[in-house]
């Protein structure tokens, strides 16, 4: 027999209410009919909610005693159910279809137990109309507040509460414009920005986003820029299934100013609450907005004891200047659209007119980050890190997961405060974005991936989590589900170089050669994005086509250069580098070397000239352990490497090298090791002849390709591999292996050295 639905639950979404006790489901008070099989896939999908379940979860759930014919039963369900919500699967409100992984029920809801048997449920309660003073209260115009405003004496406050009851625990908000009759200008969108902020600080509330709120616009026909009057306010709000929208102006009085916000629920329009307070002075406005919020959160049903832990006001730590609030949001519009160079000015003005502002610092860290300019981006966190305490929460957790991410590079620092960031803030999608993207670096892609599954779901109007989310796959090799990520990402709109990186990587471990021609394609007309370039660039050298490489690497490393991004320029000539001594190539490795040195040495250059130097046998005096003492990379990636590269020539014993790079281990496969641990431990195994261990990490290179697919490591791994087989006498897998190097270098220089040696040894174990 089924198992019963959970007894005693309503949950909330959009305009409906589905009460799982009664097994009903109503639409604005009014029972929609919804047959029993229907109405169980709901609250299944409901209890679920924000998770891809798999029809086998469903089925489990719903016919556990087996159905033979499960997958039609399950459609017709499905089908039914979409049309008592007037979903559509092509673009769905409510239940999003998940190809080969199940369904996701994708609107806000809220959980709440079911109402006493009154013959009321809490939609119900919740739609009485208001009483006769709250309509005449609320018929009182601005005009009549200002009169009263102009007649008081000092700073006085208006609210009005009602008999609704408060909104639950991570109700989704927005914040609409404010109306400025001031003629000033610097309140214009800087009083909207200083809201969010104070907002955002609440683990009580949801603040809906910029992006999706842009989104929303664009599906009502508008520009996503345009401004959330009153009334397009909620019609984003209803449109994105949010619980209120809250509007306000602000007009000059006699002496000061008049600020007042009013929050309206969305699914009727009806006033929840009403705050205002003047302001004596220009420079108190952001103070004063600062008290009305936290009213507002008051009324809107929020503890004492969190309104006091996450008290912080734009004004006490954010910032007190509008023009500066006004110069950092232009800064966040511009890096939300990936532009990080065209966002450095705003940033800098942002600082230049409050030099406290400590988010702004964060942010203009994070360009230069970005850009591969760790000095710079450095110098901005710091300066951030030490302004934090006057910041709110979530600033305070998004500048400090940065500062130890980059200034001190303590990732599992940097981990364990994104961390703490989904605990506090469960539905901000910032802390998980940060989460996967400290995670795909580590090389922890399932908590990457899911991770950024989260974000997605809390945030599906942003490319961060997408882009997440493919790297993610490509780094697990569910190189499919990468790609399709990824194209879902371009379809919404965002075509950044990550993205057709990732279609590139798929296509080039899955040897689509059509795919490849698209993303080059692709790469052709959108210039500044180097990153199909650079992996061209490498796919020469794996090649073996080095003269190819080398002026593909020099062209970007110039092109960096010129544009300012010379901390990207040292990585790449240092990258380069490398890849030359491991095709024993002495002279153009140095030559490299040299050409990075000259640009500067940030982190990860400095670690792979140290590198390239050991496997040339020379030991590169430099400052890497005083500059970056903390390191991650540093510590347990790069200086193990380093260190059992340099001890190659004395022949020490297998276990010596595995304990030496041991700590690498758990970050070998991140996007900054790049397979190049794993491919050390291998050949220095190799060194010594421990052959059985040696193959396991040439395979741990070559299975894992997706991680860096073009990289010139994988083609010297099979090389590797080829070798350690010989030695271990299994003559006809080393042939295999070595015709798959030759047929990779069919196209080689026919002077490089390390073919040469390939086909000499060939020739030697064919003979046998």
């Amino acid at each position: 027999m089924d198992s019963p639905v959970t007894p005693g639950r309503v949950f909330r979404f959009g305009q409906f209410e589905a009460r799982a006790d009664t097994g009903q489901l109503f639409k604005q008070g009014r029972e929609v009919k919804l047959q029993e099989q229907p109405f169980r896939l709901l609250v299944a999908l409901l209890e679920r909610q924000g998770r891809v379940v798999s029809r086998q979860e469903l089925k489990e759930a719903l016919w556990p005693s087996g159905l033979i014919e499960f997958d039609k039963s399950l459609d017709v369900a499905m089908a039914k159910l979409r049309q008592s919500l007037g979903d559509d699967s092509s673009s769905p409100r409510f239940i999003a279809t998940v190809p080969r992984r199940g369904y996701q029920f994708i609107a806000p809801t809220a959980v709440l137990d079911a109402a006493p048997p009154n013959g009321h449920s809490p939609a119900l309660v919740q739609e009485k109309a208001p009483t006769t003073p709250r309509k005449r209260f609320a018929a009182f115009s601005l005009i009549a507040f200002a009169i009263i405003a102009a007649a008081a004496i000092g700073v006085w406050q208006y609210q009005v509460r009602h008999i609704s009851p408060p909104l639950a625990a991570h109700a989704l908000v927005l914040m609409g414009d404010f109306a400025n009759s001031t003629g000033d200008a610097s309140f214009d969108r800087s009083l909207r920005t200083a809201a969010v902020i104070e907002f955002e600080q609440s683990p009580y509330l949801t603040v809906l986003s910029d992006d999706r709120v842009g989104a929303a616009l664009q599906a009502l026909g508008r520009p996503p820029d345009d401004p959330l009057e009153a009334a397009i306010a909620r019609q984003v709000c209803q449109q994105q299934h949010a619980a209120v929208a809250i509007n306000g102006s602000i007009q000059r009085l006699d002496k000061g100013f008049l600020l007042s916000l009013i929050a309206g629920r969305c699914s009727d329009g009806n006033i929840l609450a009403k705050v205002g307070y003047s302001s004596a002075s220009k420079e108190q406005v952001l103070a004063t907005l600062g008290r009305a919020i936290a009213q507002l959160r008051k009324e809107f049903g929020e503890s004492k004891e969190s309104l006091k832990q996450y008290d912080v006001t734009v004004a006490a730590g954010t910032t007190n200047s509008l023009e500066a609030l006004r110069a950092y949001q232009l800064g966040l519009d511009l890096r939300s659209h990936t532009r990080n160079i065209d966002a450095i000015p705003a940033f800098k003005t942002a600082i230049a007119l409050d030099p406290s502002f400590a988010i702004a610092y964060a942010q203009l860290g994070s360009c230069y980050s970005n850009l591969q300019e760790d000095q710079l981006a450095s110098e901005f966190f710091s300066k951030a890190f030490e302004l934090r305490e006057h910041a709110t929460e979530p600033e305070r957790l998004y500048i400090s997961g940065r500062y130890f991410d980059v200034v001190t590079a303590e990732m599992e620092k940097g981990a364990g405060i994104y961390k703490l960031w989904t605990e506090i803030y469960p539905n901000d999608w910032r802390g998980y974005n940060a989460m996967s993207n400290d995670a795909n670096m580590l090389g922890r892609y399932a908590l990457a991936a899911v991770a950024a599954d989260r974000a997605i779901v809390l945030e599906p109007d942003h490319s961060y989590g997408y882009t997440n989310r493919a790297v993610a796959l490509l780094g697990l090799n569910r190189l499919d589900e990468a790609a399709e990520v990824a194209r879902e990402a371009i379809r919404r709109g965002w075509d950044g170089g990550v993205l057709h990186s990732v279609l590139f990587s798929a296509a080039l471990v899955q040897g689509d050669e059509p795919a490849m021609t698209r993303e080059r394609a692709w790469a052709a007309v959108h210039p500044d994005e180097v990153d199909i370039a650079i992996a061209d660039a490498e796919t020469d050298e794996a090649q073996g086509r080095i003269r190819d490489s080398e002026r593909q690497f020099t062209q970007r490393a110039d092109w960096a250069a010129g544009q300012g991004l010379t901390g990207y320029a040292e990585i790449l000539f240092a990258q380069k580098a490398l890849f030359d001594v491991e095709m024993g190539l002495a002279k153009s490795a140095l030559n490299n070397l040299h050409a990075s040195a000259k640009l500067g040495s940030n982190e990860f250059s400095l670690e792979l000239s140290a590198l390239t130097y050991a496997r040339l046998g020379k030991q590169l005096q430099n400052d890497i352990d005083r500059r970056y003492p903390l390191s991650t990379y540093n510590i347990s990636v790069f200086a193990p490497t380093i260190r059992t590269a340099l001890s190659i020539p004395d022949a020490p014993s297998s276990a010596d090298i595995l304990a030496t790079m041991k700590p690498a281990s758990s970050y070998e496969m991140g996007r900054q090791a790049v397979l190049i641990p794993a491919y050390i431990r291998a050949v220095a195994l190799l060194s010594v002849k421990s052959a059985v261990d040696a193959e396991a990490e040439f395979r741990k290179v070559i299975d894992n390709r997706a991680v860096d697919a073009a990289s010139p490591l994988v083609t010297l791994s099979f090389l590797g591999l080829a070798r350690s087989l010989v030695i271990q006498q299994r003559l006809p897998e080393s042939r295999k292996a070595y015709e798959t190097v030759l047929n990779l270098w069919k196209a080689a220089d026919a002077d490089l050295p390390v073919l040469l040696q390939a086909k000499r040894e060939h020739d030697l174990v064919s003979t046998h």
